[in-house]
């Protein structure tokens, strides 16, 4: 689009969705480019050897439409007298630094919704572990073997994910700013040689169960003791359990509805409930009312948050006490996938099950019915509260066999209304017509 800019226009354009580029009509090769996050920047942007070159300017908040008119007509005299471009004045001719790229390129994933836990991951990763002298280096000055060592430096001293999701970002500012205009050189974090992502496969294992269990009875703590079950039995995140709330619970449905905000893949989920995990619940549920507590938190706490929150000093306790070594939190959301897949449970009822999410079978997921699923996860909560010494409910029992057999249903009810018409009267049935409730 070419536009005679003013101090009006500039001022009034709004970001859209994608870059957009407004050349001046009054200078030759000027350009206001505004980026979707709102940034707008005066460019040079002339093809120069057959390649199409941004120059960087500044930005319109810091620079005048003047001062931006005159800096792009000392770039054309500059090129028209055959004068390297980088010998001028660094101020009329910038390349942004390391830093002004990852900036803009994290403002976008702001503007792009991106969830605040991971961004503030990907932040903390960036100031704690990123060099801060090469950082502040022109991006086009640092080298591809420089980044590299770089890399494999952090992966030695803080990780190997850590080194590996760093790398990923740092390509992903770099391709963001080629693709805005804001530099126009060679992508260094581009083919940079990754560590191996290795996956985790620790869950709690049958000769671990029983000193876990005991040191896990052994905790003061109501709010913690809970969460460890509730995250075994249902196989939830650690934040998925302490951020429930109890509009999120259907004690009628025996099911938890755990909105999109709440979950780290950012869909919704619906979670089966085994009699275990609705003990529990209701539990806590009757502890409230009796304590009128009003709070819309299912672990309500005196915190800031309003919840409970920190339950990693009482967990490495917990683990101490039991002697169990190399365990995590987030294994005891392993552990009722893992007992699923002993039981014989497909790979798709294990992830509709956790709630994991998967480009190439979420529609299969999807389709999961809710009777399917709770029969599978009932299969695996037996044999863990087999290992708890948890009490089930022979109703639940019954319950887990209809909901995998429906077919099951009628032949079971004509059954028991011949039973009871036959000891109508007797010791066995009360008296009442019990096959006229059925």
């Amino acid at each position: 689009m070419k536009k005679k800019l003013s101090v009006a226009f500039i001022r009034d354009i709004l970001p859209a969705k994608k870059k957009q580029t407004v050349l001046d009509s009054v200078t030759q090769y000027l350009a206001l480019v505004v980026i979707p996050s709102g940034t707008k920047t005066f460019y040079y942007c002339r093809r120069i050897a057959g390649k199409l070159k941004y120059i960087r300017i500044g930005k319109a908040d810091e620079i005048s439409l003047d001062q931006a008119r005159e800096q792009s007509m000392e770039i054309s005299r500059r090129i028209a007298a055959g004068l390297p471009l980088y010998d001028a004045d660094p101020e009329q001719l910038h390349t942004p630094t390391v830093r002004e790229i990852w900036e803009e390129y994290i403002r976008m994933r702001e503007v792009r919704g991106d969830r605040e836990r991971s961004l503030n991951i990907s932040r903390r990763r960036f100031d704690l572990h990123f060099p801060a002298d090469l950082a502040e280096l022109p991006a086009d000055k640092i080298q591809k073997k420089r980044l590299q060592d770089v890399i494999f430096r952090i992966g030695e001293t803080s990780g190997k994910r850590n080194a590996t999701l760093l790398a990923i970002d740092l390509r992903a500012a770099y391709n963001y700013a080629r693709k805005m205009g804001t530099f126009s050189g060679d992508n260094p974090a581009s083919g940079l040689v990754l560590f191996a992502n290795v996956e985790r496969e620790r869950f709690l294992l049958p000769e671990e169960a029983a000193r876990f269990f005991a040191a896990l009875r052994q905790a003061e703590n109501e709010n913690f003791r809970d969460f460890v079950m509730l995250a075994i039995l249902t196989g939830k995140r650690k934040n998925e359990i302490l951020r429930l709330q109890w509009g999120h619970v259907d004690l009628a449905g025996r099911m938890l509805s755990l909105p999109r905000e709440n979950m780290k893949n950012d869909k919704p989920d619906l979670v089966v409930l085994d009699a275990a995990a609705m003990e529990i619940l209701e539990r806590r549920k009757k502890a409230a009312e009796a304590r009128h507590d009003r709070s819309c938190w299912v672990f309500s706490a005196d915190t800031p948050c309003g919840h409970y929150s920190s339950p990693e000093k009482a967990f490495r306790a917990l683990l101490s006490r039991a002697n169990i070594p190399d365990f995590r939190i987030h294994d005891l959301r392993r552990t009722l996938g893992s007992y699923m897949a002993a039981n014989g449970e497909s790979l798709h009822m294990i992830a509709s099950a956790l709630g994991q999410s998967s480009t190439a079978a979420t529609h299969i997921y999807a389709r999961v019915p809710s009777a399917a699923k709770r029969a599978a996860v009932s299969g695996a909560v037996a044999a863990i509260s087999r290992m708890a010494e948890l009490r089930r409910d022979p109703r639940d029992l019954l319950n887990q066999l209809l909901d995998a057999r429906p077919d099951l249903v009628e032949p079971a009810l004509a059954a028991v209304r011949e039973l009871a018409e036959k000891t109508a009267g007797s010791d066995f049935f009360p008296p009442q017509n019990f096959a006229a409730g059925l």
